[in-house]
């Protein structure tokens, strides 16, 4: 007697060979589900870092700056000295020492609601005015910065 088999083990080899592969596949596919989460939580957390360091940039230059914040010119002076696309920052017309600063990295917003207060520094000069008292003449040297609020936000 003859055996007959036509051809069908291959068949059968094909098939365990495809079920194999899509067992492989979808067991690759879960597996690289976490690594692909980290690394979009770590994208989020270096532009929630970048972003907040901008904020802290934003905060040093106004420590720093010894310019009048009140004049209506004072927006457009920290944006030069500041020079970023991605800052923007906003005076409060009611308040003038009520500064908010958001900058944005990618899909990350880092909003920071400022109070400043002018440090000066004042010195008295060996000359004297009409009553006979030295002259004192106070200087601005800069700011102490207080934060009022702080918001965070990631857009998926």
């Amino acid at each position: 007697m003859r055996k007959r088999n036509e051809g069908y083990a291959l068949a059968y080899v094909v098939v365990v060979l495809f079920v194999l592969a899509s067992v492989a596949l979808a067991t690759m596919g879960l597996a690289l589900t976490p690594a692909k989460n980290q690394e979009t939580s770590l994208r989020h957390m270096q532009d929630k870092y970048t972003a907040q360091g901008m904020v802290e940039q934003v905060v040093a230059v106004l420590e720093r700056t010894t310019d009048d914040i009140t004049n209506p010119l004072s927006e457009e002076l920290l944006t030069k000295i500041i020079d970023r696309e991605s800052i923007t920052i906003t005076l409060d017309t009611a308040d003038p020492n009520h500064i908010t600063v958001t900058t944005t990295v990618n899909n990350t917003s880092v909003t920071a609601e400022l109070m400043l207060t002018q440090i000066t520094k004042t010195e008295v000069t060996e000359e004297l005015d009409e009553n006979g008292e030295p002259i004192s003449i106070t200087t601005p040297v800069g700011y102490t910065v207080k934060y009022h609020s702080y918001k965070t936000e990631v857009l998926p």
